[in-house]
């Protein structure tokens, strides 16, 4: 640039050396001057219009990105939570949980529509955009129906056709209705996208157009410099000031130059939206466990309260009774604390949890203080039955595995001896026996010697849903759970049994063993 400034000026000496006027110069000068002031108006209607296309591109891709958010806050996390309160509902103990969660169920219906039908009346006027928002209302009628369907096979109590309905048509209408909402958003994010493309597009041709307008003015206002060089030569007394004049003016363009800049790095800058993640899941079944056992305590200390209270109010309580009190409520409390505090845990693991994701956890712990705070928590429900359990277990076993599996595992057929391995009244010995096979095998054998069941009885309790207990609450649940999380840690569980011979549980569980005294005995 400095060469062609250096050759522009000794031609302009030439030309005033051979006679060139200051007329003539001044002439040219104002030409030039009204070249460049020209080239920046158009640069700045250019940069106007290229203004309000940036805006607009803008609320364009905002009202895209809101449309996602409000279809995901609005519908897919009510829908999402529907499909969970519809499975709890089929899976409910009792008939107080089903019409708790029904009456969540017609309130979270009620509310989805509200929103479903509050957001179609503020749907951007864009045909496609319409015709996938009533795909999407078409699909939550139709999923709506399959949860009123549910909750009608609930009330009448059609166990099968619950679970059936739950899992096939439901399933299929739930499926139908987030490809729906799917489709609906990557349309948004389309045209996301294309505007960014557009704006993109746009951005790049608005660089080249600084850049060259700027190399223009950049040349022009060289070769007026020269000009006014040259004249100063000549009239070095009378344009001294001018030229003074005409360097600040450079310098203020130079600046004028660094903003435009500026701007361009502005413009080429764009930021990509990405689609909204899915829904955080809620607390599984497993939170069931602790919650159930604390109840239970806090039921049992009560219960024995209002007996103390009773025979203080009648003056016949004893020594050896209050005692008992006291020892009763030290461990229903320490049960309520420790199962608050394993719920709490429960809680906090699936709170960075995605949807429709789940890992389980494995650790380092040991097994004879886990079964201790099992048998802990199981304390009051034996006592209540009259029951009584025996467990056999190196106190040095330390092994790395999913230790909410185990404790679940053991906790079911804890409950499930009590609940239907004894006539009513009858009370029983419970027998639990851990052995080492080898650094990655241990053997866990479960046994009572209650009724024992029938060989018909004994091939189906791993079924889902099969229960010898309907009337009683059971939803045969139980056991299949424990099967599957066994078989999910890379266990197996089977049992034995015969009518009048109680039943055995043998489990084999593949594990890493941290530390034991390993002794190599015969495993049955």
């Amino acid at each position: 640039m400095s060469k062609q400034v250096s050759t522009a000026r000794q031609a302009d000496v030439e030309l005033i050396d051979k006679g060139l006027s200051a007329k003539g110069l001044s002439k040219r000068i104002l030409i030039l001057f009204v070249v460049t002031t020209s080239v920046l108006i158009l640069q700045g209607i250019y940069n106007i219009f290229n203004i309000n296309d940036v805006n607009s591109s803008i609320t364009r891709v905002y009202g895209s990105v809101n449309q996602v958010s409000m279809i995901s806050s609005n519908i897919s996390l009510p829908i999402s939570e529907l499909r969970q309160l519809s499975m709890s509902l089929v899976m409910a103990p009792n008939q107080k949980m089903r019409d708790e969660l029904k009456l969540k169920i017609f309130e979270l219906q009620k509310s989805t529509q509200i929103s479903i039908v509050d957001d179609s009346k503020i749907q951007q006027s864009e045909p496609k955009a319409e015709q996938l928002f009533n795909q999407i209302i078409q699909a939550w009628g139709n999923y709506s129906n399959t949860v009123n369907t549910t909750i009608k096979f609930v009330e009448a109590e059609i166990r099968i056709a619950e679970f059936i309905n739950v899992t096939i048509y439901e399933k299929s209408a739930y499926n139908k209705i987030t490809e729906a909402i799917l489709n609906y958003n990557n349309h948004q994010l389309a045209i996301s996208e294309e505007v960014y493309q557009t704006a993109q597009d746009n951005s790049i041709f608005a660089f080249w157009a600084v850049v060259v307008t700027t190399i223009i003015e950049a040349v022009i206002l060289k070769i007026i410099l020269a000009y006014v060089l040259n004249l100063v030569r000549q009239y070095v007394a009378s344009k001294k000031q001018h030229e003074e004049e005409l360097i600040t003016i450079n310098r203020e363009l130079a600046l004028s130059l660094s903003d435009l800049k500026q701007v361009q790095v502005k413009l080429i800058e764009s930021e990509k939206m990405a689609l909204l993640g899915q829904l955080v899941a809620g607390v599984s079944h497993e939170l069931n466990t602790p919650v159930g056992v604390g109840i239970v305590a806090a039921t049992n200390m009560n219960t024995c309260s209002k007996t103390i209270e009773q025979s203080l109010a009648k003056g016949e309580v004893t020594e050896e009774e209050l005692d008992g009190f006291i020892k009763l409520t030290q461990e229903s409390a320490v049960i309520i604390e420790k199962n608050l505090r394993r719920a709490g845990e429960l809680i906090k693991s699936f709170k960075d949890v995605a949807v429709e994701q789940h890992s389980e956890e494995f650790r380092e712990f040991s097994l004879s203080e886990a079964l201790e705070d099992i048998l802990l928590s199981m304390k009051p429900k034996l006592r209540e039955g009259g029951h009584s359990i025996d467990v056999t277990c190196p106190s040095e076993l330390m092994i790395e595995t999913n230790l909410g599996a185990i404790y679940h595992v053991l906790t079911n057929l804890i409950i499930n001896a009590i609940t239907h391995g004894f006539e009513q009244g009858q009370s029983g010995q419970l027998t639990l026996v851990v052995k080492q096979v080898d650094q990655d095998n241990i053997h866990i054998n479960f046994s009572d010697n209650g009724k024992g069941m029938s060989e018909e009885v004994r091939q189906k309790i791993f079924t889902p849903f099969y229960t010898t207990n309907r009337k009683g609450g059971g939803t045969g649940l139980g056991l299949s759970i424990a099967y599957n999380a066994i078989a999910k840690i890379g266990g197996h569980i089977r049992c034995e049994s015969a009518l009048g011979q109680g039943a055995h549980f043998f489990i084999e569980l593949k594990c890493r063993v941290v530390s034991s005294v390993f002794h190599s005995d015969t495993q049955d």
